[in-house]
């Protein structure tokens, strides 16, 4: 409250304006993004770890109803190679896949609407409750993240040069979209954040002369629940190591403490995973060939047999470039589109005064450096189901309110050594005004459709893209039973909308047939194939024939030739019936009985 009163004990009525606004924006942002522009969850491991986290609300359990071919291989096998009893039901299937923070965390809030579990047609949106839930929880953890960046900037520079970066961050259209995406980059945020600080306060205790042991205890801390909200921020940490093997003293003794408490915190996680499928990092360890070796997610998780998932170094340096360069290519979108964070770069060859403002960017740039190279080795694909092509792998979004800041303290001396002629605030503070308006426009200016375009969405009237669409998908949960599983394209999607358990379409039929015979020696049974325009897009058969579907094209093509009267179904295909939910997504049955009543 210091701040509100000016030196004679009055009130700065100015700052209260300011901070009134910037709390009504904050506020108005949010309902805008939460019910407004807003039709679902819009990333595939989004809508993943939202179903993840209803597992663990309603069961306790970190369970999944998402089942990958290679999940489903690698645990089965990890059971018959230990001698387990039996192998796991396709319906209770223990998710290996994901870190557990984001979907812990979203469990807790939708346990709080139990009520709204089930999507009811009867509220007249086409808009799944609970995806307003896990998208509220995302916007409260951004919301938070700002104000940690805040109180960070200001120890580090200023109030001004902090209000000014919490603003265009607020601003920034990448932040939001990453906040409607169900990803956990704004836990990620938050976590980082807070990481940051708490560094920051080792550096300064550092240049006290004062071993900075408590600092750096909570720095681990964070950067460990950090790695157990996503894997790929390990590489952060090394980074961090690396700087503090030779800034802090005693010399090694900080870096054992980092490591002891974060390898504390990861290990507990690490080793449930090994007890479950014989990996301590489950099938996330597959992600490693995405980015060096198949270069496809779907091609490797659909494949029902990790002994076939060879890793073929040929080219690999190549892919390595196209991966950095891809990045670098795109830098400024990934750090959020904020105007004036690829300045942080600039900002280091300028002389700060305070040193631990100068050695802290050091700091940045290792984490930052080192993201980079995880980034590169796991590469940042692009899912046609992801909309605005957002990614999970995405790190430089963490780095955006950090760097912003550094980007403008030095754009602020630059600013001020021009030499204005006169000191007009409009003139002397214009860089503020011009980095503020420049971030915002990618968000102000696609309002008033997106506006229009969300209205439409609450009133039941279907989006074109992505494929999510709630009344369509929850028809399955009505049309099957708990103890039946369904395959399909988009099996994330079944999964939460439907809440049915559903099976990623295999690499080929023949695996198909495997899995049959294992969800039938379980006791259970495969009740259809949904298809959704994921697949069903592919105009030509040509294309179809080469894409991720390629081996399922008969299946795929029936859906679009019936009006044509084709039928390229195998005569032995057990699914002979096809039943159309709308003009672009299909289910395949033999169960007549599903039509009655419809």
């Amino acid at each position: 409250m210091a701040e509100i009163f000016s030196q004679d004990g009055q009130l700065d009525s100015g700052m209260i304006v300011r901070r009134v606004l910037f709390l009504l924006l904050l506020l108005g942002l949010s309902v805008y993004h939460l019910f407004f522009h807003f039709n679902g969850l819009t990333t595939a491991r989004g809508i993943d770890q939202a179903q993840v986290a209803r597992e663990i609300a309603e069961h306790k359990t970190f369970n999944t109803k998402f089942l990958r071919p290679l999940s489903i291989y690698q645990v089965n096998k990890h059971r018959v190679d230990a001698e387990l009893d039996g192998l796991v039901s396709p319906t209770n299937f223990t998710d290996v896949y994901h870190a557990p923070l984001n979907p812990l965390l979203n469990s807790v809030a939708l346990r709080m609407f139990r009520g709204q579990w089930e999507y009811s047609p009867e509220s007249g949106s086409s808009v799944y409750f609970l995806d307003r839930v896990i998208v509220g929880v995302s916007i409260l953890l951004f919301l938070l993240a700002i104000f940690i960046s805040y109180l960070l900037i200001s120890r580090i520079f200023d109030t001004k040069i902090a209000g000014i970066v919490s603003l265009i961050v607020l601003l920034s259209a990448t932040m939001w979209d990453y906040a409607q995406s169900g990803l956990p980059q704004m836990l990620m945020l938050f976590l980082f954040s807070f990481g940051l600080y708490f560094l920051f306060k080792a550096i300064e205790t550092q240049q006290e002369e004062t071993p900075p042991f408590v600092w750096i205890a909570l720095a681990a801390g964070f950067f460990g629940l950090l790695a157990l909200t996503h894997w790929l921020t390990m590489w952060l940490f090394f980074g961090l190591l690396l700087f503090s093997a030779f800034y802090f003293r005693p010399k090694g003794v900080m870096s054992i403490m980092l490591f002891s408490i974060f390898a504390v915190i990861v290990a507990a996680w690490g080793y449930r995973n090994l007890q479950v499928c014989g990996d301590p990092l489950g099938s996330g360890r597959y992600m490693l060939l995405t980015g060096l070796a198949e270069g496809d997610a779907a091609a490797i998780f659909r494949n029902y047999d990790a002994e076939q998932q060879g890793f073929n170094t040929e080219g690999l340096f190549s892919k390595l470039m196209v991966n950095s360069i891809i990045q670098l290519e795109d830098l400024y979108k990934h750090l959020g589109a904020v105007v004036v964070a690829p300045l942080f770069f600039l900002s280091l060859l300028h002389p700060f005064k305070r040193p631990e403002i100068a050695h802290f960017r050091w700091c940045i740039l290792s984490m930052w450096l080192f993201a980079v190279l995880g980034m590169t080795i796991y590469g940042l694909p692009t899912f046609a189901t992801d909309a605005r092509n957002l990614d999970a792998n995405q790190l430089h979004i963490l780095f955006s309110p950090i760097m912003a800041a550094y980007g403008l303290a030095f754009l602020t001396v630059v600013w001020n050594r021009i030499g204005f002629e006169t000191n007009h605030p409009v003139v002397t503070q214009g860089h503020l005004v011009i980095v503020a308006v420049i971030s915002a426009i990618p968000l102000i200016l696609p309002m008033p459709k997106n506006l229009k375009h969300g209205i439409r969405a609450q009133k039941m009237e279907r989006a074109v893209w992505p494929p999510y669409y709630p009344p369509h998908l929850a028809a399955l949960n009505s049309w099957t039973t708990e103890q039946e599983v369904i395959l399909s394209d988009i099996p994330w999607a079944v999964a939460w909308y439907a809440n049915r358990t559903s099976v990623w379409l295999p690499r080929d039929q023949d695996q198909y047939r495997a899995l049959d015979d294992y969800v039938e020696g379980m006791g259970r049974r495969f009740a259809g194939i949904f298809l959704s325009p994921v697949s069903v897009d592919g105009h030509m058969v040509t294309e179809i024939s080469r894409g991720t579907y390629a081996d399922w094209r008969e299946v795929i093509m029936n859906g679009e030739a019936m009006d044509m009267d084709r039928r390229l179904l195998p005569e032995d295909f057990p699914f002979q019936d096809v039943y159309p939910l709308n003009e672009r997504a299909y289910f395949y049955s033999d169960r007549q009985r599903w039509l009655d009543g419809s």
